[in-house]
């Protein structure tokens, strides 16, 4: 049942900070990466005529970690709450990241005016205002991603390039690379690139002959000793932007050798 309340406000506390005035509402923007996520946010508002009111909304963002915008209109009257959260999916950090603004819908284009909810959505956990904490969306920890790159034409290096909004942090590589019968010592380096340049080179301390197969395994943190796996020491901590790329460049790589089995594994972000 809607209140019918009313108050006597002078010398009286407001109920709220935040006075939605005529025009105003508020500004849902998502940044996602997976499938079958709904946004929800849902809140209370004091009318002037002292009904509490819901605002409940729900929408569906994108997958491709660009900004999906939703517009909610408001009464005149006190913000009391707003909840941010999800259902049909089970994000974890780093996945979804939600932004809700205090806007004013007269002017043109929409200026924000307050910043009220910024911080990843969670499966099991929600964002709030008020209490809730501004976060950007590079802050704390990220999604552990296991990709599995297609493999290179024979013949030809690996390149994977960090798509657009993410951000990757290199955990570890690991490939298999079959040489043909062309006479040559193969030396596998990982090249790490950003802004159009290579900021980080690692080379293997093996060569491999010709008709000789090997997995070779770039890792990050630790060295593990295994007699089938070629290991190189480990990288330091190397975040990419979007942009950004992680390739091998193969000295004396023949016509017919091929990179297979490829498995790279980073914490991402969204970068946005």
């Amino acid at each position: 049942m809607e209140s019918q309340s009313t108050f006597v406000t002078p010398a009286v506390q407001p109920p709220s900070q935040l006075y939605i005035a005529p025009g105003g509402g508020l500004l849902l923007t998502a940044y996602n990466r997976l499938a079958s996520v709904v946004g929800h946010l849902t809140g209370r508002i004091l009318t002037r005529q002292g009904q509490i009111l819901p605002y409940p909304t729900n929408g569906t963002p994108t997958t491709n970690r660009q900004p999906t915008n939703q517009y909610i209109s408001l009464p005149e009257g006190y913000l009391l709450s707003a909840i941010c959260y999800v259902l049909g999916a089970t994000p974890t950090r780093g996945q979804l990241f939600t932004r809700v603004s205090y806007v004013d819908s007269i002017l043109a284009p929409v200026v924000i005016l307050q910043g009220l909810i910024q911080d990843y959505i969670t499966y099991h956990g929600i964002a709030a205002w008020p209490g809730g904490l501004i976060r950007t969306s590079l802050e704390g920890p990220g999604v552990l991603q296991r990709l599995a790159p297609a493999n290179p034409a024979a013949g030809a290096d690996l390149t994977i390039a960090v798509p657009l909004s993410a951000r990757y942090t290199f955990l570890s590589l690991n490939f298999t690379l079959t040489n043909d019968a062309n006479v040559a010592n193969r030396t596998v380096r990982l090249v790490f690139s950003q802004f159009a340049g290579q900021s980080l080179i690692i080379t293997s301390p093996t060569t491999l002959a010709a008709t000789g197969s090997a997995v070779y395994q770039f890792l990050a943190h630790y060295t593990p000793r295994d007699a089938t796996i070629w290991y190189t020491e480990p990288a330091p901590d190397h975040p990419l932007d979007q942009g950004g790329s992680i390739a091998t460049a193969i000295n004396n790589l023949q016509v017919g050798d091929q990179i297979s089995a490829v498995h790279l594994t980073v914490e991402e972000h969204l970068d946005v």
